[in-house]
């Protein structure tokens, strides 16, 4: 359970956009404090001493961060003690706060830790809260003991999607339907339900007159899915992977993080069962939603794991799981980048399809070669064997498009020269790498699935199961095999 003394939207620019504070949680601070008690300080005084500890901090990181990355790096990032190769860094991520200032995350003390916690999280806007903490509590304690302190993070990322549509003009945005949220999501200060679609819908239609329900109502699902019955179950396979040529010991490194997410229009509160079938093993890391637990592993196949759960409302992530050490990627790479000249630079890519994703068809797929920190490109001459080559935002990079189809018993392959204004090296750190990224549909690379026929609902009743599986890429590298 969490409860906030008091909430804040901050602009970087000085202006309080919206303050609330919540008295009875307040006065029970209080009454437990006894003489330790400190009240919050208005919003004037507690602006003054965020903004000397937290936004001129990171006012400062985020300038040092931009020296660091306009200088040149000469040689890749290794991470030594995994043996992996990590992929580069390409922009700054300057909306979250440094783990080196904070280094139990986002969470700091004000005015000589007086007043502490305050968590906060960074997205053109601070969004800032004074969590519950029963006293005696200070910021020596393990915050792994403050339950309240995570909740509250969950909070602040809820009310950040409620208001993201609206986040880049928030000085002119009208609070009265934000007000109307916290009325619901947080009444007496205390969070409920913070989910943005349960409680527009609980606005929407209210809750039934009359229920018949032999159980108590779990937290999660405040109110009842009244319609045609019907599950949905999406087994997302998030590949990252890093390529360093056939002449490099490492050569490919690549892993899967898997998400299973679930989305069950059910009437009532059933009990639900879903058998998670594994060919490759056992899963590594293998964790669910609070809402359910893992039965132990099937008496007839140890490749599968049953998971029940008693449902909430809407899409949720019923798991996550990760598979190391992949025996085979989807798209084996070779890039080559030379300087011919001062300024001139020769390309070479091949890429060749595994034969494990053969007659797959692709909802997309493109290279990016990227050129970090460089004047833009004045001229190129590239040819590819199929799909369009085009110049990226700005002429920084060159955008390959290879289309949907693949053919694994050919190499496809970019060749070709560009031409820079200047003769600074242009083949060294975040300029010595290509980035892949693409969404196969109906693909599982990672051997996870789920039977909808075996999917079983208690009180059973009639309902339509469908399970699709994805696979996409969100760090897919090939390193340059003569970067400097």
């Amino acid at each position: 359970m969490c409860s906030l003394r008091a909430l804040w939207l901050i602009h970087p620019n000085g202006n309080i956009l919206f303050s609330r504070r919540f008295p009875t949680v307040e006065r029970r601070y209080r009454l437990l404090a006894g003489d330790d008690y400190r009240p919050v300080p208005d919003d004037s005084t507690f602006f003054d001493l965020f903004r000397q500890e937290v936004i001129d901090v990171m006012d400062a990181e985020v300038q040092s961060n931009k020296r660091v990355v306009e200088r040149d790096d000469d040689t890749q990032e290794v991470d030594e003690e995994a043996d992996v190769v990590t992929a580069p860094q390409t922009e700054l991520f300057t909306e979250q706060p440094q783990t080196a200032t904070w280094p139990h995350g986002p969470v700091v003390g004000l005015d000589n830790n007086s007043l502490w916690p305050v968590t906060f999280i960074f997205d053109r806007v601070y969004f800032v809260a004074v969590p519950f903490v029963e006293p005696p509590c200070s910021p020596s304690t393990s915050l792994v003991q403050i339950p309240s302190i995570t909740a509250s993070f969950v909070f602040l990322q809820d009310i950040f999607q409620f208001l993201v549509s609206s986040v880049d003009n928030l000085e002119a945005f009208q609070f009265t339907e934000f007000q109307t949220y916290l009325n619901s999501a947080c009444p007496l200060g205390t969070p409920i339900d913070t989910d943005v679609s349960n409680i527009r819908m609980i606005h929407r239609t209210g809750f039934p007159a009359n229920e018949s329900i032999q159980k108590k109502r779990p937290a999660w699902k405040p109110y009842l899915f009244r319609g045609k019955q019907r599950m949905e179950i999406v087994i997302q396979e998030d590949i990252r992977c890093v390529q360093c040529g056939p002449d490099n010991p490492l050569h490919t490194k690549a892993h899967i993080v898997g998400s299973i997410l679930c989305k069950p229009d059910l009437l009532g509160v059933p009990d639900v069962t879903v058998p998670v079938t594994h060919s490759l093993g056992p899963l590594n890391s293998f964790v669910v939603h609070t809402c359910a637990r893992i039965q132990s592993p099937d008496a007839i196949s140890m490749d599968t794991t049953r998971i029940s759960f008693s449902p909430p409302l809407g899409m949720f992530i019923l798991g996550r799981y990760q598979i190391d050490d992949l025996p085979v990627v989807p798209i084996e790479g070779e890039f080559e980048a030379k300087e011919v000249s001062g300024n001139q630079l020769a390309l070479s890519l091949q890429l060749k399809l595994n034969d494990v994703i053969h007659g797959t068809h692709f909802e997309f797929c493109q290279v990016t070669i990227p050129f970090n920190n460089r004047p833009p490109v004045i001229s190129m001459n590239v040819t590819a064997s199929v799909g369009t080559v085009t110049f990226g935002n700005g002429r920084n990079s060159i955008i390959w498009k290879l289309g949907q189809r693949f053919n694994s018993r050919r190499i496809e392959s970019l060749e070709g020269e560009v031409i820079f204004p200047n003769d600074e090296s242009i083949t060294s750190g975040t300029n010595s790498f290509v980035q892949l990224d693409f969404r196969v549909p109906q693909f599982s690379l990672g051997g996870v699935s789920v039977d909808g026929k075996a999917v079983t609902i208690y009180p059973s009743t009639k309902a339509d199961v469908t399970v699709r599986n994805e696979l996409i890429t969100s760090s897919y590298v090939i390193w340059n095999r003569f970067r400097s």
